[in-house]
């Protein structure tokens, strides 16, 4: 059975285990102490993208994050994670640049303004004040889109999700499954 690391020090971390045990998968709370040789792939979250970068670069967890990613095993960044993974450079945060993306925080509106939308492949992504991405580099292949705007992008073996797809039906068309099959 594949063991998924979940970056638990913020955000919605427990809700990506309850998924991940839900499709059968075993997890592991990722904190900077957290040995991730036996994990077969890694997910960041949502939440506050910069208490998650703080957090990544005062206890040296981006290191590892960095490293595991030249394992070629698979990590998904939603949301915040998204904003991690990707360039994106503002004062308080400093994407670590796994992935050819960049992003604009909080683009699909106030926590207030969170909703359950279908993509234009037809999927439900729950959009919570959820980034937009900006810039697709040229390797970054587009996976799925809202109104023509991608929420939904690889790039080898890093994945981004501007959606939570934790909090959409867990069925076998579910992005997570896809990911980590």
């Amino acid at each position: 059975m594949k063991i998924i690391g979940v970056f638990a020090y913020q955000g919605a971390g427990h809700l990506f285990i309850e998924a991940l045990n839900v499709l059968g998968y075993k997890t592991l709370k990722i904190f900077a102490e957290t040995d991730f040789s036996k994990l077969d792939g890694i997910i960041l979250p949502g939440g506050e993208s910069s208490v998650q970068y703080d957090y990544c670069v005062n206890s040296q967890l981006d290191k590892k994050i960095h490293a595991f990613s030249l394992t070629k095993k698979p990590i998904l960044g939603t949301c915040a994670g998204a904003i991690l993974l990707s360039k994106f450079k503002s004062t308080r945060v400093k994407g670590l640049g796994l992935i050819d993306i960049n992003v604009q925080r909080n683009y699909y509106g106030r926590q207030i303004n969170s909703k359950i939308e279908k993509t234009d492949l037809g999927n439900e992504a729950f959009m919570i004040r959820a980034p937009s991405i900006t810039e697709c580099g040229g390797e970054v292949e587009v996976l799925d889109t809202l109104n023509g705007n991608p929420i939904f992008v690889k790039q080898n073996n890093i994945y981004c999700t501007t959606f939570h797809p934790e909090l959409v039906k867990l069925d076998k068309t579910n992005s997570i499954k896809k990911i980590f099959n």
